[in-house]
Order: structure tokens, then C-alpha cells, then sequence
């Protein structure tokens, strides 16, 4: 471990990943707080996945977004602990992500665009995971 100082990308990069992470927040939050008269509105295809899905993906979903909120947070701050808290990220979105593209209609129901955002998810929570491991590598965090 080196305890070199970051470069100035470095706090670019924490800041992009922490409104990212509040963009999956609000994702979350928009879900789970759907009201009836809300749900009823969305195409039939989407209110049946919708209700077909299990209740422990958004116990997922909910530790894939707090937890990459929190891990950006502690990346902002040059913390160690985003480290781990990356990696739970990682594994949430990639629960998530896996069940409903491989599991259920939803590729189907909601087209290409949503197979693509979800690789893209997936991609951008294992970077921030490699991104804070090299930070810890090179004495970035503390």
C-alpha cells in the first residue's frame, strides 16, 4: 500500500458514482412505493410481472442500491469500506438483474433498451468494485 494522493479523476469518478447510485435509489424507492391507482396504469404485461415477482427481489434490489449509494459515499470520503460495500452491490444487482432477465417475461415486456440497462448496471457496479480495489491498492482509501 502506497498512500500515494488520488488524481483528480478520482474524486470525479466518487462523485459520478455516488448520483448514479441515487438515480438507482430513486429507481428502488419509485418501485416499491408504486401506489395501486399507479400500478393500475402501466400496460397490463408490466402490473402481471409486476406481480409475479418475488418479494425477496426487492429485498435485492434494496441492498443493490443502498449499498452502491453507500459504498460511492465511502469512496467519496476515501473510505475502505466502500470496498465491501461494492462488492454486496455487485451481487445484488447481479441477482436482480439475472433473475429478471433470465427468470421472467420482463426482456420481453420491456424490450431490448432494458436487457442493454441492465448490462449496463451490472457493468458500472463492477467497476466501481475494481475502481475501489485499486483505490485501496494504492493507499487511496483509509
Amino acid at each position: 500500500m502506497t498512500n500515494e494522493t488520488p488524481p483528480k479523476s478520482f474524486m470525479i469518478i466518487a462523485i459520478a458514482a455516488v448520483v448514479w447510485n441515487i438515480l438507482g435509489l430513486i429507481s428502488f424507492v419509485t418501485q416499491v412505493t408504486m401506489s395501486p391507482e399507479a400500478m393500475a396504469a402501466l400496460p397490463q404485461e408490466q402490473q402481471d410481472l409486476y406481480a409475479a415477482s418475488p418479494g425477496w427481489m426487492n429485498i435485492v434490489f434494496g441492498i443493490a442500491t443502498v449499498a452502491g449509494f453507500l459504498g460511492s459515499v465511502g469512496l467519496a470520503m476515501k473510505k475502505m469500506w466502500a470496498v465491501p460495500l461494492f462488492l454486496l452491490s455487485l451481487l445484488g444487482v447481479a441477482i436482480q438483474m439475472g433473475y429478471s432477465n433470465l427468470m421472467t417475461d420482463a426482456p420481453k415486456v420491456f424490450g431490448m433498451g432494458a436487457v442493454i440497462m441492465s448490462i449496463l448496471v451490472i457493468v458500472i457496479a463492477a467497476y466501481l468494485l475494481h475502481y475501489s480495489r485499486q483505490a485501496r491498492t494504492k493507499g487511496w482509501l483509509h
